[in-house]
């Protein structure tokens, strides 16, 4: 087993929601007690209000799914929300909709 670590970042990691909720389990275990988790990911906003990343609902996560993975996964969400990034293409520019979250282990680290 690897030494546990104070940060690990899951960045676009668009997948079905049971398996995202598992891996956010997985790297909430690799994390020291106190250590921080960073995801972000395209948010299902997108399909209406947004352009880029996947166009299948299934694997844009809701801030709600989040909230409740991270819960699950035993880690303390500091923030959560959205944000918009422009994007350009042909020279249009638009704006792109990312769920951002930061979470840390609480107390005692659950790998134990």
């Amino acid at each position: 087993m690897l030494a546990p670590v104070d940060l690990v970042v899951i960045a676009y990691l668009q997948i079905p929601a049971p398996e995202l909720a598992a891996a956010i389990v997985n790297a909430g275990r690799q994390l020291v007690a106190g250590g921080t988790l960073f995801g972000v990911w395209h948010a299902r906003e997108n399909l209406t209000d947004g352009v880029g990343g996947p166009q299948d609902a299934d694997v844009l996560p809701t801030t709600e799914e989040l909230t409740n993975a991270f819960t699950a996964a035993n880690l303390v969400v500091s923030e959560i929300g959205l944000r918009t990034r422009d994007v350009s293409h042909n020279g249009v520019s638009r704006k792109a909709i990312d769920v951002v979250v930061m979470a840390s282990a609480s107390g005692r680290s659950i790998r134990e």
